[in-house]
């Protein structure tokens, strides 16, 4: 019942903003913003595909140490196709054209992508710090099944606790100005309360139709 009111309230909010949002007009700092976002999310694509190429090319990197930039460079690139891309069509539309369903995969793998590159590049650092700190130890304590190990593990455990995250979150449109995001809200509590990101400091993101 809670969960239906506040589904019948995002509908309200969302009605209420239709006609503004679907006008279509941008100023000189939403062409901006979207030129900016755009050429960022190439260059991300772009660049990151290319180290994932040199990475196999390069022999003179060591084994273990190519496995915590497979993982970093992979992250970032999933950052640029997964949030990066469609938070540009975002820009470009001022709509979410994709659906519920794809709202809730771009804003969980926004988090996931932008989590595990962090993770990664944390990896990477323990792995530079043993590699200097213990030199004559590293070989042994820093094995290629060991960072492989670890990196698969980062990757499952930050999955699962997004997934489990996402069970008790409750998904829907949002603009966070000035960049449009598609994302989620926690309630708590039997009324289905949220305890940050309310509709009134986040406008709901509407889907502009064609007549």
């Amino acid at each position: 019942m809670n969960q239906t009111a506040g589904h019948d309230l995002l509908e309200s909010t969302s009605a209420s903003t239709e006609s503004d949002e679907c006008g279509l007009v941008y100023s000189v700092t939403d062409i901006i913003v979207a030129s900016v976002i755009g050429v960022i999310v190439a260059l991300i694509i772009i660049l990151n595909t290319l180290c994932l190429w040199v990475l196999r090319r390069v022999k003179n990197i060591n084994d273990t140490s190519k496995v915590f930039l497979y993982s970093l460079t992979f992250s970032d690139l999933m950052v640029g196709i997964f949030p990066g891309i469609p938070t540009v069509v975002l820009l470009a539309s001022k709509s979410w054209p994709f659906g519920e369903f794809l709202c809730t995969v771009h804003a969980m793998f926004g988090h996931y992508t932008h989590g595990t590159s962090i993770y990664s590049l944390l990896l990477l650092t323990v792995d530079r710090y043993i590699s200097v700190v213990f030199s004559l130890r590293y070989p042994s304590l820093v094995t290629v099944v060991r960072a492989r190990i670890t990196v698969c593990s980062i990757w499952i455990i930050f999955f699962l606790v997004l997934t489990v995250y996402g069970f008790v979150a409750e998904w829907d449109y949002r603009i966070v100005d000035p960049i449009l995001k598609c994302g989620w809200s926690v309630r708590h509590g039997e009324q289905g309360i949220p305890t940050r990101g309310t509709s009134n400091d986040y406008p709901l993101l509407t889907h502009c139709k064609s007549s």
